[in-house]
């Protein structure tokens, strides 16, 4: 994998959220995405696309969100995707 390295700072339509831990939904805490209680959530948009993060997700419950996510139609972008050309 190759890093791709950028200065976010000197785009447009860049945003990050961070939510601290909570028992309950905050009400600026987008509908769209899974609340976890008692997790710390950080929502980073970058140019149209969404990327959310929970500090101390068990794995299970993390394999549980990302298919619940997937079957309500996100995509999952995180893999490398290796393209060639011939």
């Amino acid at each position: 994998m190759v890093p791709v390295i950028e200065a976010l700072e000197t785009h447009d339509g860049i945003s990050t959220t961070i939510w601290a831990p909570s028992a309950a939904r905050p009400s600026d805490y987008p509908a769209e995405i899974p609340f976890l209680a008692d997790h710390t959530a950080t929502l980073l948009s970058v140019r149209g696309s969404t990327t959310i993060e929970w500090d101390g997700v068990a794995p299970r419950m993390a394999e549980v969100l990302a298919r619940g996510l997937a079957d309500e139609g996100w995509v999952e972008t995180t893999s490398p995707i290796r393209r060639c050309r011939g």
